[in-house]
């Protein structure tokens, strides 16, 4: 009697376990808040703090599975704006998300590579805010700019994948329960054995799914806004076929820059460096040059008085 139950839970399991296996497609990158994911507990968009547990027990993550009203769609977002200044943008950024409920994943300031050659400024940030504050927080960013150079908005039904997830944990559950009856009832070591490493393989099927489960909740509660700010002079410079004016004559005065700087250096060289060298020497020359010319005196002197008395 005991090895047909156990048979019969085993291909429960198995199915069960074939099911669970299945690729589910991929999603944008979990909440990231001080290196961990922040997990709501409800459905869709739900407030932040409150996570559920990673390792609650089987009863205690029994999720509804939505209706056909509350479908779970993970909506991100990406924009480029032109700004006056960086760091200023940066910080009201950093504001805005606060006021709204979300905060601000990472950001970064660096320095970018112009056509032309030259080097400008430049920054990222990405903020997470409620998914219902999704299009608010949009139209809040816009304004932070003086335009906006390029705008993407990608959205993910992920209902279907989510249900069926909920099927599965259930479906597992259910076999865990008959082989932990099982297991209960076992007298023979063997058996004891068999249906513990069953129970420990569903029981990480579980864990798994309801990771999973978790991982489109955040998605869906929490929505991602990728902001590249760059500076006003560095957005899409004007050019006529491979010429480009703006870059011409910003390379030109930089030329012209460098050489006035080439020109002030060889007069400061000249002033500073220079004029004391040679002032020093002309001192220490002067002596010299003075007794040479005493010397050459007395010579041509000597040299008169002795042709004169020949």
């Amino acid at each position: 009697m005991l090895k047909r139950w156990f048979g019969l839970v085993v291909l429960v399991v198995f199915l069960a376990a074939c099911g669970a296996r299945r690729a589910v497609p991929a999603v944008p990158a979990p909440m990231e808040v001080g290196g961990e994911a922040e997990m709501p507990q409800e459905l869709g968009v739900a407030p932040r703090g409150g996570a559920v547990e990673a390792n609650a027990p089987a009863g205690d993550f029994q999720e509804d599975i939505p209706s056909v009203e509350e479908r779970l769609v993970v909506r991100n977002a990406s924009l480029t704006l032109v700004v006056e200044d960086l760091v200023a943008t940066m910080n009201a950024l950093t504001q805005l998300a606060d006021n709204l409920g979300g905060y601000v994943v990472s950001s970064e300031l660096s320095t970018m590579r112009l056509p032309n050659g030259g080097e400008a400024p430049q920054a990222r940030v990405r903020l997470r805010v409620p998914a219902e504050k999704f299009d608010q927080a949009l139209e809040a960013i816009r304004a932070q700019g003086l335009r906006v150079s390029a705008e993407s908005i990608t959205g993910q039904d992920v209902t279907e994948e989510y249900v069926d997830l909920q099927a599965r944990v259930k479906n597992l559950q259910a076999a865990e329960e008959q082989l932990q009856k099982i297991m209960d009832q076992a007298t023979r070591t063997e058996d004891v054995l068999r249906v513990y490493r069953e129970l420990t393989n569903v029981r990480g099927e579980i864990e798994r799914l309801q990771a999973r489960i978790r991982y489109l909740q955040q998605s869906a509660a929490m929505s991602a806004i990728d902001v590249k700010l760059v500076p006003d002079e560095a957005a899409q410079p004007l050019r006529i076929g491979g010429w480009e004016p703006k870059g011409v004559i910003k390379h030109s005065f930089e030329m012209l820059v460098r050489t006035l700087e080439g020109v002030v250096t060889v007069v400061l060289w000249v002033l500073i460096y220079l004029l004391p060298v040679v002032a020093l020497l002309g001192l220490l020359l002067w002596p010299v040059y003075r007794l040479g010319r005493w010397a050459l005196r007395r010579w041509r002197s000597h040299q008169e008085r002795a042709a004169d008395g020949q």
